[in-house]
């Protein structure tokens, strides 16, 4: 499901511009009564001046409100209540009860006239590798790795790009003092250390930036360790929490993943946009395909909404996409590797120790300072991203578990125990013989053993080197 944002306009940087056309009526006579017919040409001229145009939103032809270059996109009923606002304004019922008469079909049953508003000829506008920008009510707050600017509407309303309304951020953008924000305890809480708590900062950095790179396109699966490494539920660590932090900043749309399905299902990104920054499912289980998601993460993302035409949105301007899981995503070739980002919590949090419990209020239930503080913190997130890219954390736990997957917990015990030394040189076919293989031929259990082998030397962080005498190989873990 979509959350639900209100959005406020910023009508204080509205143009101080009057329509060409402030009457767009003409008054008649008729059977001897004063009456008034709406002149299409003057009516489309008064909403041209106030901002109405067409955005051909990559095949779907949209009406839209241009306000200092903030899309608002208007549905014609939306067009109609506001042209009846402003007839309301003129304190005539006769004047009210003929456009409510005449506007139906000059606005919603016909649409020549919305059809025939002008295109916007503005670019909509995109972070960059150095450059994010955030939109609060009262500022714009532009995000180098080094250094932050203000902007006012003012100057963006000059320059040659455009933000749907789904970005503005719903308030103003304050001074903070340095006090550690609510949320970033329970980040430090929910990980391992500076390591561990930086890769969360850049992935929430990454995830904030609309930039999209060809060499960066990552799936960022939001999970928890002890779900990792058993494959069963942990639930309560601090999952859903991460994606509400999120929603406070970017557009964010959720699906509930346990029943949302990407290969049958056509209509699925229905409630997808343009101006969607963030798809999340939710919750997925075992069976989920992550290979599903594959060419949204890199080629155009086409959308298909029922009784409309199929939208296709270029992998440039498409939204990134998040998953929150219990359970282990297995896949570990290349093309699953380069498409996931795992971002794990530690399970400090749980069902009998919530955040609540640590904090004096309920997380985002918060003073306009706390919010501040939040609002400096995602600022230093989206700095570090930028700054030091998407840093990967492995925890301890996860490597072991990853290294016993590709070998066995008996092959990992038994080097722990006897081999896990430096300088010394082992017969690769003595090792090997001491495990259960799938072949008995002793040259093939030999190649499995000393490929286990290498992924051991990688775990421990050890150089190989082998020795071959004889027709016999022997190797040993150097420093």
């Amino acid at each position: 499901m979509k959350k639900k944002r209100r959005l406020k306009k910023v009508s204080q940087y509205k143009k101080n511009q009057k329509p060409k056309h402030s009457v767009f009526w003409k008054t008649v006579i008729k059977n001897s009564k004063q009456t008034f017919v709406f002149d299409r040409a003057l009516l489309s001229d008064y909403l041209e001046g106030k901002g109405y145009k067409k955005l051909n939103n990559f095949g779907e032809i949209q009406v839209v409100q241009l306000v200092y270059n903030i899309v608002y996109i208007k549905a014609p009923m939306d067009v109609y209540n506001d042209v009846l606002e402003y007839i309301k304004l003129q304190k005539d019922n006769v004047l009210r009860s003929c456009f409510i008469e005449q506007g139906e079909n000059l606005l919603i049953t016909r649409k020549a006239i919305l059809g025939g508003l002008p295109e916007i000829e503005l670019n909509k506008y995109e972070d960059t590798k150095s450059l994010v920008k955030l939109f609060y009510s009262n500022k714009i707050v532009a995000i180098k790795a080094d250094k932050i600017k203000f902007q006012s509407y003012n100057k963006f309303c000059n320059s040659n790009d455009y933000i749907f309304s789904d970005r503005l951020i719903n308030r103003s953008f304050l001074d903070s003092d340095n006090k550690q924000c609510d949320f970033e305890r329970f980040l430090r809480l929910s990980t391992n250390g500076g390591e561990h708590f930086l890769a969360i900062c850049t992935a929430l950095g990454y995830l904030i930036s609309s930039c999209k790179s060809p060499s960066l396109t990552k799936a960022v699966i939001i999970t928890d360790i002890q779900s990792q490494l058993k494959n069963e539920a942990f639930g309560r660590s601090g999952k859903g929490l991460i994606v509400m932090a999120l929603s406070y900043i970017i557009n964010v749309v959720q699906y509930n993943g346990k029943v949302t399905d990407l290969t049958k299902d056509k209509f699925v990104f229905q409630n997808v946009s343009i101006s969607t920054s963030l798809i999340v499912l939710q919750d997925v289980n075992k069976s989920f395909l992550f290979e599903s998601l594959f060419s949204s993460l890199t080629d155009v993302l086409s959308i298909e909404k029922k009784h409309r035409d199929k939208v296709t949105i270029p992998y440039k301007y498409s939204p990134k996409i998040a998953i929150t899981t219990n359970y282990t995503i297995p896949q570990e070739t290349d093309s699953f590797k380069d498409r996931k980002y795992l971002l794990t919590l530690n399970n400090f949090f749980s069902a009998n120790n919530k955040p609540e419990q640590h904090f004096d209020k309920l997380l985002f239930d918060w003073t306009e300072s706390e919010w501040a503080r939040f609002d400096k913190f995602i600022i230093k997130c989206i700095q570090l991203f930028l700054t030091k890219g998407l840093i990967q954390y492995d925890s301890p736990e996860l490597k072991l578990r990853k290294l016993m997957n590709m070998t066995s917990d008996e092959f990992v015990e038994i080097m722990d125990a006897e081999y896990n030394v430096l300088n010394e040189y082992w017969n690769i076919k003595d090792i090997a013989v001491r495990f259960e293989l799938k072949s008995n031929d002793k040259n093939i259990k030999s190649k499995i053993v000393s490929e286990w082998m290498e992924f051991y030397a990688l775990f421990r962080g050890y150089k190989i080197n082998r020795r071959k005498s004889g027709g016999i190989t022997k190797i040993c873990f150097t420093s």
